[in-house]
C-alpha cells in the first residue's frame, strides 16, 4: 500500500511538472530576410580533359531541394601560355550526365591545354542581367606521390596509410590536399580522408601524411594527392569551416572565400597524382 501512495504522489508531481514547464512555452515568429539570389560558378580546369563549367543560382537556406541550373549564360575561357593562346565558347548542355564530382551544365569543344607558366580566365555573363563574373588561374605543377606505407598496429590488425612525396618547391609556400578513399564490397568508393594541408612540415623536402587506422590487410585504397593554388585552399578551408557551422550551434559564423569576382565559386587548375595500393601485411 505504502509503495502504491509513494508511486502516485511521484506521477502527480511528475504531471504537475509538465504543466508547468508547458506554461513557460511560446511561439515566437521570426521573419527572415529577403535572400538575393546570386550565380554560382564552378569550374575546375583538369589537364587534358575538356573545358566543362557548372554555372548554378543559389537559393536561400530553407529553399527547395535540388541543383537550379541556369541555361541563360554566356561562359568563355580564354588561355594565355608562350606556346598557345586560345579563347573558347561553351555552350549549354541540358543533358550532360551526372558524375559525382564532375557535373557540369557548360562544354567547350576544346580540351584543357597544360603548359607552364599558362594563365586562364573565366567570364560568365548573365544574359538577362547583365551581371558578370570573372575569374582567373594558372597552370600548377602536378606532384608525385614516391611512396604509399601501410602501418600496421601491433594490437590489432588494422592499418593506416602513410603517403609520402617531395614538395614541389621548397623556396614557395605550397598547398596540397589528399583524398584517401577505400574500395568497399559493392565495388563503392568511401572516403576515409579529405587533408588539406599546407607543405611546411617535412623532413628535408620530403612530406608524409597519414590516413586513419580504417584498413586492414587485403583492402583496396585510392590515394590522389592534390596540389592547389593558394585561393583555392582558402576557398575548401572556409568551405569546411561553413560546413562546420551548420552543424554546431556554438562554431563561429564563416564567410566562404570564393575564388572569382561577382558572384560565388571556385575556378581553379586541378594538378593531381593518382595511385590505387593494395595493403598487403608483411611481418
Amino acid at each position: 500500500m505504502n509503495a502504491f501512495k509513494i508511486t502516485g504522489l511521484v506521477l502527480w508531481i511528475a504531471a504537475l511538472s509538465l504543466t508547468a514547464c508547458d506554461s513557460f512555452q511560446k511561439t515566437i515568429d521570426v521573419d527572415l530576410p529577403d535572400y538575393e539570389s546570386e550565380t554560382v560558378v564552378e569550374c575546375y580546369l583538369r589537364p587534358g580533359k575538356a573545358i566543362t563549367v557548372l554555372v548554378t543560382q543559389s537559393s536561400a537556406y530553407f529553399g527547395g531541394i535540388g541543383i537550379p541550373l541556369k541555361p541563360d549564360a554566356e561562359v568563355t575561357i580564354n588561355s594565355y601560355s608562350r606556346e598557345r593562346s586560345f579563347s573558347s565558347r561553351l555552350y549549354y548542355r541540358s543533358d550532360a550526365p551526372f558524375i559525382p564530382g564532375e557535373y557540369f551544365n557548360y562544354q567547350s569543344d576544346e580540351s584543357v591545354y597544360h603548359s607552364d607558366r599558362a594563365r586562364y580566365t573565366l567570364t560568365v555573363k548573365d544574359k538577362k542581367t547583365g551581371k558578370v563574373i570573372t575569374g582567373t588561374t594558372e597552370y600548377l605543377p602536378a606532384p608525385y606521390i614516391e611512396a604509399i606505407e601501410p602501418r600496421f598496429r601491433e594490437s590489432d590488425t588494422t592499418a593506416f596509410l602513410l603517403t609520402k612525396f617531395q614538395d614541389i618547391d621548397p623556396d614557395k609556400r605550397n598547398y596540397y590536399r589528399i583524398l584517401v578513399k577505400k574500395k568497399l564490397e559493392d565495388g563503392k568508393d568511401k572516403l576515409v580522408n579529405d587533408i588539406k594541408f599546407e607543405g611546411n612540415l617535412k623532413t628535408g623536402n620530403e612530406i608524409a601524411i597519414g590516413s586513419s587506422y580504417d584498413f586492414k590487410d587485403g583492402d583496396q585504397a585510392t590515394v590522389t594527392l592534390y596540389h592547389l593554388s593558394k585561393p583555392y585552399y582558402d576557398f575548401l578551408r572556409t568551405m569546411d569551416a561553413a560546413q562546420q557551422g551548420n552543424v554546431n550551434p556554438f562554431a563561429q559564423p564563416t564567410t566562404v572565400k570564393s575564388t572569382v569576382e561577382g558572384g560565388l565559386g571556385v575556378f581553379t587548375f586541378l594538378a593531381f597524382d593518382e595511385r590505387k595500393f593494395d595493403v598487403k601485411f608483411k611481418k
